[in-house]
């Protein structure tokens, strides 16, 4: 296989186990918060994986080689707590809205994440 298709096939792999712990994290939550309805907890899960997990993932995908898939999550999910609290704490000062805070900064963070993992791949 050339370079390019491992490091796709590596990505689609990581993409796969991060699908896993999304659905198991939904069937957790689901459990610990058994009187709620469905959707809350699916909202709750989803909220959490877009502000914080996969920010921090996609900028730790730069060390795929140091470190391993959990290790990454781990490290990329207190990662995204510390970005996008930074970054939202910044943009307040700013005077941009709260409401826009949930889209622009996990959206430019795994843009920046992405942008930095493939100009260093190349």
């Amino acid at each position: 296989m050339k370079n390019q298709e491992l490091i796709a096939l590596n990505y689609l792999n990581d993409l796969k186990k991060l699908g896993i712990v999304y659905l198991a994290s939904i069937i957790v939550v689901q459990i610990l918060f058994y009187k709620e309805f469905f959707i809350n907890t699916l909202r709750l899960t989803t909220g959490f994986f877009w502000l914080f997990v996969l920010p921090g993932f996609s900028i730790m995908l730069n060390y795929e080689k140091k470190f391993d898939f959990i290790e990454r999550l781990i490290i990329g999910t207190a990662l995204g707590f510390a970005i996008v609290g930074t970054i939202g704490y910044s943009l307040g000062l700013l005077g941009i809205s709260m409401k826009l805070h949930q889209y622009l900064i996990p959206i430019a963070t795994i843009a920046i994440g992405l942008y930095l993992t493939a100009r260093n791949k190349h």
